[in-house]
């Protein structure tokens, strides 16, 4: 059970990051 809260978290954080870098290159594209 542990593992798969683990696994959740860690693709929730990929997933948040992915997002984060997308959001980042549409503001350089704004500015």
């Amino acid at each position: 059970m542990e593992r798969r809260l683990a696994a959740i978290l860690a693709a929730d954080v990929v997933g948040n990051s992915r997002l984060m870098g997308a959001d980042d290159l549409r503001g350089q594209n704004a500015e």
